[in-house]
């Protein structure tokens, strides 16, 4: 009979449904991002009773969830970029190992193709990470300076 007790568990093992976050030594334990409030659901008193103009920490989660938005766009651009330069690089192996490839024209426009749409990529991540690198000083800039006193 297997029991929890007699299970060796390892920290690489998967416990929960929830991942564990990364983070670099010395940094302070960061709790995981609180999930969206379902739509349905009531706001919360801090919110309601600003008036009708939404509170400065909505605009922050706001700022917050557009720049978890950019990045996972970025990491996903970033690994179509990565597999369009794999496929375009198997297929210059390919056109140019063969002995007659000056007249394989339906292989050269492929490989053109291909090249094309690497540097459609490769302009469409410089500009997310471009309007990334817009949003983030004006967000890091007014959460690190601190309170006078």
């Amino acid at each position: 009979m297997i029991t929890d007790e007699t299970l060796d568990v390892k920290k690489g093992d998967v416990q929960s449904a929830t991942a564990e976050q990364p983070r670099m030594p010395g940094s302070p334990e960061a709790p995981a991002q609180p999930a969206a409030a379902a739509p349905g659901t009531p706001a919360s008193p801090a919110s309601t009773a600003a008036g009708s103009s939404p509170a400065p920490a909505a605009k922050d989660q706001e700022k917050s969830k557009e720049v978890a938005d950019l990045k996972a766009k970025i990491k996903r651009a970033q690994d179509d970029l990565d597999l369009l330069q794999r496929e375009q690089s198997l297929e210059n192996d390919r056109y140019y190992s063969q002995t007659d490839y000056a007249h394989d024209t339906a292989g050269k426009a492929k490989l053109d193709d291909l090249k094309q749409q690497v540097t459609d990529k490769q302009q469409e991540l410089e500009r997310l990470k471009a309007r990334l690198a817009e949003l983030q000083p004006a967000q890091s800039g007014a959460a690190s300076t601190p309170p006078k006193q």
